[in-house]
């Protein structure tokens, strides 16, 4: 290959320019495994807890629930210790373990004990009644080793079990089943809990503690956010989708507002993306009111033809619209 370029550069095919950086590029023969080597981490650390509960359900009769309790929460108290011993003392800034096994022996453990408490409660039916408290205990257990490790991964679990103990599952069969009747109350905590994480994550940002963690907070509290008052839009009767749209349109806004701000395309995607599901669904709405049934068809695809190719030029240009709408002419340092 190097004889080819040198070829090419005495017949003048190759600029001297052209040349150096193809000798260049051949001598940095080394790239990086680190995203590849996570992954197989993760994985790995996947596919262990998920053999773990295959092995348990195919030998529950043989080895014993006691047995299997002991196993899981001696492996559960196996990766806490390793974690205490080898972790860093605790942080408000952001810092990195020095073993690279560490996320994931952590990762392994809160795994762990999702499942042996999981399986206590199934076998041995620890809480009779009011189940979503199971999600609590978990849930303090998870923010408390996020902010003591650092691990964003973790933060997620935590705040997924905060809107499982705030009453936010439903499966998807539950969703096809009923959606019609989608408890007012789900929505509502939606909105309060998607308002609560954003109101912390900005708070502990703005006290530079463990301000890191601000996305993980804005991003969880964005998408509830979204879906909550999008479930609103869709249940709500005709004469009382417009306060639902309005509200989607503030949250559009405050989002858009923020992606600005934080110069992030993924905020400013998922907001344009969420929005456009609840102006499809009001502008049919409004067409099937008026009982333009005929000319729907065409009016469909025209819709979805303009607009999304409206939404594909926005996002391909949207760093020179938004200089043009908000930059002034003697400060660019606001473009998204």
């Amino acid at each position: 290959m190097r004889d080819l370029e040198k070829e090419l550069f005495d017949k003048g095919l190759l600029s001297e320019l052209s040349y150096a950086r193809l000798q260049a590029k051949g001598h940095n023969t080394l790239f990086s495994l680190h995203w590849e080597l996570r992954t197989l981490l993760y994985l790995g650390v996947l596919m262990f807890a998920g053999g773990l509960g295959i092995l348990v359900y195919q030998n529950i009769d043989t080895i014993g629930h006691q047995a299997i309790l002991a196993f899981i929460a001696l492996a559960c108290l196996g990766c806490y210790g390793y974690c205490f011993l080898k972790g860093h003392p605790f942080s408000p800034e952001k810092h990195t373990q020095e073993s690279p096994f560490f996320d994931y022996v952590l990762l392994l453990g809160c795994l762990l004990f999702l499942s042996f408490e999981g399986y206590l409660q199934f076998q041995y039916e620890v809480v009779k009644a009011h189940y979503h408290w199971l999600a609590l205990f978990p849930t303090v257990l998870f923010f408390f080793l996020a902010y003591r490790f650092d691990h964003m991964g973790i933060l997620s679990m935590a705040i997924t079990g905060l809107a499982a103990w705030a009453g936010i599952a439903i499966t998807p069969m539950q969703l096809w089943e009923s959606y019609d009747n989608a408890s007012a109350q789900l929505i509502w905590t939606g909105i309060g809990l998607g308002i609560v994480l954003g109101t912390v994550g900005w708070l502990l940002m703005k006290q530079n503690f463990k301000a890191h963690f601000f996305f993980t907070y804005a991003n969880f509290a964005v998408h509830l956010l979204f879906v909550a008052t999008l479930s609103g839009l869709f249940i709500a009767d005709r004469e009382m989708n417009l306060p639902w749209f309005f509200g989607l349109l503030g949250i559009f806004g405050a989002c858009f507002a923020f992606a600005k701000q934080q110069k992030s395309f993924y905020f400013l995607l998922i907001a344009l993306l969420y929005t456009y599901v609840g102006l499809t669904y009001v502008f049919f709405n409004w067409l099937v009111s008026k009982n333009h049934l005929d000319s729907l068809i065409w009016l469909a695809l025209f819709y979805f033809i303009g607009s999304c190719s409206a939404i594909v030029y926005f996002l391909l240009h949207h760093k020179a619209i938004m200089a043009r709408l908000f930059s002034s002419p003697t400060s660019h340092e606001d473009r998204l």
